[in-house]
């Protein structure tokens, strides 16, 4: 199960990271950190 990379309690704060979500490594540490951007862009309501 993935962590969603929120922090209940934290309205601003997103968690990134190879710990995230199995397997971890490398890769998995900017799928997470794009996903996040994604997801603040259209919070935003602007572009990616």
């Amino acid at each position: 199960m993935a962590h969603t990379g929120r922090v209940k309690g934290l309205e601003n704060l997103f968690l990134i990271g190879k710990w995230l979500q199995p397997p971890g490594k490398l890769p998995v540490a900017f799928i997470t950190g794009k996903d996040i951007i994604m997801r603040i862009c259209k919070q935003e309501k602007s572009l990616f």
